[in-house]
Formats: structure tokens, C-alpha cells, sequence
């Protein structure tokens, strides 16, 4: 009866043993899966500021090419015309009168 008791004793004890194992175990890999975890969101917060400064980047050269873009006059565009341009621009505007 001894005999069997001691057995059961060491089965038990190896038994909880393990458990304690495990348990260590469990928490070395808690503890490394939050440190990566720590990491991801690291990098996840580095693009984030990364891509709200594009944004914002983004933003500022829209504002600056509507402030240097204007609409202007065709009698300013005309003042502007190259002799290539007025040749052209004369050509259409015969084009256009024969069609009439």
C-alpha cells in the first residue's frame, strides 16, 4: 500500500510540476508576445505620423498652387501668343469662317 502511495505521490508531483513548467513558460511567452506587441505599435504610431505629415504636406502645396493659379483674361492669354500661336489661332478662325 506504501508502495502505491509513494507512486501516486511522484505521479502527482511530476503532475504539478509540469503545471508550474507550463506556467512559466506561458508567461516567458506573454511577456515576449507584449514586447512585439510594443514594438508593432511602435512602427504602427511611426506611420501614422508619417502619413498625417504627407496629409498635411499634401495640403499646403494645394493651397499654395490654387493661391498661384488664376483664372486670367483672354486678352491676356493673346498677349502672351508666340508667332507659332498666332499662325495657328489664325488658321482655326479661317477654318471657322468657311464653315459658316
Amino acid at each position: 500500500m506504501e508502495q502505491k502511495r509513494s507512486k501516486r505521490m511522484n505521479i502527482i508531483h511530476r503532475h504539478n510540476y509540469s503545471k508550474v513548467y507550463d506556467k512559466e513558460r506561458l508567461l516567458e511567452e506573454v511577456k515576449q508576445f507584449k514586447h512585439q506587441l510594443s514594438v508593432c505599435q511602435g512602427e504602427n504610431a511611426s506611420l501614422k505620423n508619417t502619413i498625417e505629415n504627407k496629409e498635411r504636406e499634401s495640403a499646403e502645396r494645394d493651397r499654395l498652387i490654387e493661391a498661384l493659379i488664376k483664372p486670367v483674361s483672354y486678352t491676356h492669354l493673346r498677349a502672351h501668343e508666340t508667332s507659332l500661336h498666332l499662325v495657328c489661332r489664325l488658321l482655326l478662325e479661317k477654318k471657322k469662317k468657311k464653315k459658316k
